[in-house]
C-alpha cells in the first residue's frame, strides 16, 4: 500500500485524544498528508465551534436585554405603587372613594394629554385623516380599557390598546381584553418600541381581572406576535366567505355565549362607523356597505336581537349589491363556496394560568377592522 492510500484511510474523529497512531511510522511524505487531514478536521470542528459560541453569544445577550427591559420596567412600577400605597394609607374612607374618582379623571386627562401626538403618529402611518370619531375609538369605551404608549422626547412613537371587556358564559361573565389599534412609527420599529409596549401589556395583563386578551391580527403582525417569544397562541381561524345570496344559508350567534353587547359598547362600535341593520330569513343581519359589496358582522335571531342596546338604523339592503362577505362560522356550511380570505384569532393568557377560550363564540364584533 503506497502512502497516499494509506493517508486516505485515516479517520481523525476515531483516534481518541493522545492515543498513538496505528500503522508504521509515518514518512516525510504521509506526515504531511496526515498533518494536513487533520488541520482540515481541525478548521471545520473550529469554524461550527464558532458558529455555535455567536448563536448563543447572540441569544444571551437578547436575554441579558430583554431581563434588563423587565427589571427596569418592574422597579419602575414597584415605585410607583410604593408611592401610590404610601398616599391611600393616608387617606379616611371618603378620602379614598374621591381618590378613585380622582384617578378616573387623572386616567382620562393623561390620554388626552397625548391625543396630538397620537394624532401625528396616526396620519402619518395610516395616512388617514384623524377625527374625533378617531380618538373616541381609540380610546375605547371602559375606565378599565388602557392604552399603552411609547413616549420618546415627550413624542408618542408607538401605541397599543387593551379593550377592557366581558363575554357571557350562560348567566356569568368572563373577563378578558381585546388588543386592537397597534402602531409604531417607521424610524423605531426596530428600536424595541413594540418589544417596550409588549412586556407593559402583559403586566397589564397579569394585574388585572381579565383571563386573557384577544386578537385579530393581520398578516404582518400574526407570525411576529404568535412567536414563541410573545407567547399567543392560536385560537381558531376564520374565512369571509363571499356569496351572491344570503338567504338559506346563515346561522345564528348564541347570545349566552357571546361577548357582552351593552349599551357602553354599543355606543362605542357602532355609533360613527355606518353600521346597519337588515331582517333575512327571521334573523338579524348587522352590516357594512362598501363598493356594491355587504359585508355582514353578526347574525342574531329576532328575539335575541331585541334584548341588546344595538342603536343603529334598519336600512334595506340596496338593489346594486352584487355580493355578500360573511364569517365562515355564521354559515351553516362553509365549505360550499370560495372564501375572500382567512382572519386568525389568538389569545395570551395571564401567568400561571391554563384557561383555554376554544369553546367560547367570538365575533367579528371583536374585529376592529369591520
Amino acid at each position: 500500500m503506497n502512502p497516499g492510500a494509506a493517508a486516505s484511510m485515516i479517520k481523525p474523529a476515531a483516534i481518541p485524544m493522545g492515543a498513538p497512531m496505528a500503522g508504521p511510522a509515518p514518512t516525510p511524505m504521509n506526515r504531511g498528508v496526515q498533518n494536513s487531514g487533520a488541520r482540515m478536521y481541525d478548521r471545520m470542528f473550529n469554524k461550527r465551534d464558532s458558529a455555535m459560541k455567536r448563536q448563543q453569544y447572540l441569544e444571551d445577550q437578547a436575554r441579558v436585554r430583554q431581563q434588563t427591559l423587565e427589571d427596569d420596567v418592574r422597579d419602575r412600577d414597584r415605585d410607583i405603587e410604593d408611592q401610590d400605597r404610601r398616599r391611600i394609607e393616608g387617606l379616611d374612607d371618603e378620602e379614598r372613594l374621591y381618590d378613585r374618582d380622582e384617578w378616573k379623571r387623572d386616567f382620562e386627562k393623561e390620554k388626552n394629554k397625548h391625543k396630538e401626538s397620537v394624532k401625528s403618529l396616526f396620519t402619518n402611518v395610516y395616512k388617514k385623516d384623524f377625527t374625533d370619531e378617531t380618538w373616541d375609538f381609540i380610546k375605547g369605551f371602559s375606565d378599565q380599557s388602557t392604552m399603552i404608549v411609547y413616549v420618546i422626547d415627550d413624542k408618542v412613537e408607538g401605541l397599543t390598546n387593551l379593550l377592557y371587556h366581558n363575554h357571557n358564559i350562560g348567566s356569568n361573565q368572563l373577563d378578558f381584553f381585546i388588543f386592537t389599534t397597534s402602531i409604531v412609527s417607521d424610524s423605531f420599529r426596530q428600536k424595541g418600541a413594540y418589544l417596550s409596549m409588549f412586556f407593559e401589556m402583559r403586566k397589564i395583563l397579569n394585574d388585572s381581572t381579565c383571563e386573557f386578551i384577544l386578537a385579530y391580527p393581520n398578516k404582518t403582525a400574526l407570525p411576529i406576535i404568535t412567536s414563541s417569544f410573545y407567547g399567543f397562541k392560536n385560537l381558531r381561524s376564520f374565512k369571509m366567505i363571499e356569496v351572491e345570496n344570503p338567504h338559506g344559508i346563515i346561522t345564528p350567534c348564541d347570545i349566552t355565549n357571546l361577548l357582552d353587547i351593552d349599551e357602553r359598547y354599543s355606543l362605542w362600535r357602532f355609533k360613527n362607523n355606518e353600521y346597519y341593520f337588515n331582517e333575512v330569513n327571521d334573523y338579524i343581519l348587522i352590516y357594512k356597505h362598501y363598493n356594491y359589496t355587504i359585508d355582514i358582522l353578526e347574525v342574531f335571531t329576532i328575539d335575541d336581537f331585541k334584548k341588546l342596546n344595538i342603536d343603529i338604523p334598519l336600512k334595506e339592503f340596496s338593489s346594486d349589491i352584487k355580493k355578500y362577505n360573511i364569517p365562515s362560522f355564521r354559515l351553516k356550511n362553509s365549505n360550499l363556496v370560495d372564501h375572500v380570505e382567512t382572519q386568525m384569532i389568538c389569545f395570551l393568557n395571564k401567568e400561571k394560568n391554563n384557561f383555554n377560550p376554544i369553546k367560547l363564540d367570538f365575533s367579528c364584533l371583536c374585529w376592529d377592522i369591520l
